[in-house]
């Protein structure tokens, strides 16, 4: 019969060592190759809600324009070739948004994002239901923004107040 594994001689240098070197090569190239990419300390960008309108509705959605405020905190622009986000009110989520919209925000710099998010005419009713009678809404905004030719993304959060106080000086 054929000769048992364990009956083979061994040859120096080949086996389940080599094996992983061979492996582990090309990982270790991507792995250094994502982090000359875009840098081993990239810092999140912070996100503002600086606009909300509504567009025109269709059926049972409404869908608004919303503008972000992009802030970059380092020292390398970010290419964003994409954006999901979510806004809640009230504790309740609003509507919900993505973009694949090719954009630059420039190192220490900002942009200004214009999205299209969508909601149900079933979950206007209810925030309009449950309005505060001061007619001040908390919000939260959170989602993340995709960097271009990387697999990476940044997460954002920001939460605030829309209404007169937030709009009055």
């Amino acid at each position: 019969g054929l000769p048992r594994r364990a009956d083979l001689p061994r040859q120096a240098g080949y086996g389940g060592a080599m094996m992983m070197r061979v492996l582990a090569l090309p990982l270790l190239f991507l792995t250094s190759a994502c982090s000359h990419w875009h840098g081993a300390g990239l810092e999140p960008p912070e996100v503002f809600l600086v606009g909300l309108r509504p567009l025109p509705s269709e059926n049972l959605e409404q869908r608004f324009e919303v503008d972000l405020r992009v802030l970059n905190p380092n020292d390398l622009d970010l290419v964003v070739d994409g954006v999901d986000f979510s806004l809640d009110v009230n504790g309740t989520r609003f509507s919900r948004g993505v973009s694949s919209d090719v954009v630059t925000v420039p190192r220490f710099g900002e942009a200004v994002l214009t999205l299209t998010a969508t909601t149900t005419v079933f979950d206007l009713f209810r925030q309009v239901l449950r309005a505060p009678e001061r007619g001040e809404f908390e919000y939260e905004l959170h989602g993340r923004i995709f960097l271009a030719d990387s697999p990476r993304w940044l997460g954002f959060e920001r939460s605030g107040v829309l209404g007169p106080a937030a709009t009055s000086p």
